[in-house]
């Protein structure tokens, strides 16, 4: 493939590396990957990860941004770039995490 697109999906992933694995498997060289994807900025409290709603919220799963970066990396992404976007501060304010759950966009791609 060219490009591989996902929305808010990987985080819902117990398995993220095999998942990084496998999207570069499937991207032809100089192929990219384009995520919106939740993140954190730091690690979540244990209760929020075992919170089964806050699973379905796309929340609990959510990766600390270093971890992402670092996983694609791990997986032979190359050019990985990480950007804050949008604004989840409702779900965010109820999980008691204000600023550090964000929103982010994601693109790496495999190397030539």
């Amino acid at each position: 493939m060219d490009a591989v697109i996902s929305n808010c999906v990987i985080n819902l992933s117990p398995d993220k590396p095999q998942v990084f694995r496998e999207i570069l498997r499937t991207l032809k060289p100089d192929g990219r990957l384009a995520v919106s994807d939740i993140v954190t900025n730091g690690p979540l409290p244990e209760e929020l990860q075992k919170n089964m709603e806050a699973w379905g919220a796309c929340v609990a799963g959510a990766l600390d941004v270093s971890d992402y970066i670092t996983g694609l990396t791990d997986a032979g992404f190359i050019d990985v770039k990480v950007q804050p976007k949008g604004d989840a501060s409702d779900l965010i304010e109820a999980a008691g995490m204000k600023g550090k759950i964000f929103s982010a966009k994601i693109t790496a791609r495999r190397s030539i």
